[in-house]
């Protein structure tokens, strides 16, 4: 059977991206999996902001490449260091934002993966300030649809259980600590049950 071709980026090479690329890919468990194409700069020395941001985003502009020409079928990032990036010119908040641009996804959600859970994000790259203006319930119905979607045409699970988190402490206790839950994130649970 072909292993399939995964790009996968260092990240910034000043910080911890290439150590854990190094140690995941010499796992034989995981080294197997797939023909694994590095983008990106180690370095021994510490190359400074300016240069690793720039070498990151060099890195991450020639793996998505590698994708868009159908060299990679996938690709996995490393952490970057969103400050020294942005001194390179990198106009997004993050992979998430920079990817969907590439590849021209209307519609994005950002997980967090374990054997165990999937974890998806209704609002990323922002102040906690921030948040609850960045929530609606259209927002959080749409990333319920996209993760359901995810864990039945990627993960193979063909009856996906989803739980909705709470914002507040204790979600919000009837609205003792926020009310939150009741405007927001009760109405799109009602609307996803709906959808099914």
């Amino acid at each position: 059977m072909k292993h399939p071709v995964i790009a996968v980026t260092l990240g910034d090479p000043d910080g911890v991206g290439p150590e854990i690329v190094f140690k995941a890919l010499s796992d034989p468990s995981i080294k197997k999996l797939a023909e694994w194409k590095i983008f990106g700069t180690f370095s021994k020395k510490i190359l400074g902001p300016e240069k690793s941001g720039k070498l990151s985003f060099k890195a991450l502009e020639e793996a998505v490449e590698s994708v868009k020409r159908g060299d990679c079928e996938g690709l996995v990032t490393a952490p970057i260091s969103k400050e020294r990036i942005h001194l390179a010119g990198f106009k997004f908040p993050g992979h998430t934002e920079y990817l969907a641009h590439c590849f021209k996804a209307k519609k994005t959600v950002m997980m967090f993966v374990t054997l165990e859970l999937k974890v998806s994000l209704v609002t990323i790259h922002l102040p906690l300030s921030d948040v609850i203006r960045h929530l609606s319930p259209q927002k959080i119905v749409e990333t319920i649809e996209l993760t359901h979607q995810s864990l039945k045409k990627d993960f193979g699970i063909p009856t996906p259980r989803l739980a909705v988190c709470g914002l507040n402490p204790h979600a919000g206790e009837g609205g003792l600590f926020g009310r939150e839950e009741k405007k927001l994130i009760c109405p799109a649970i009602q609307r996803a049950q709906k959808k099914g």
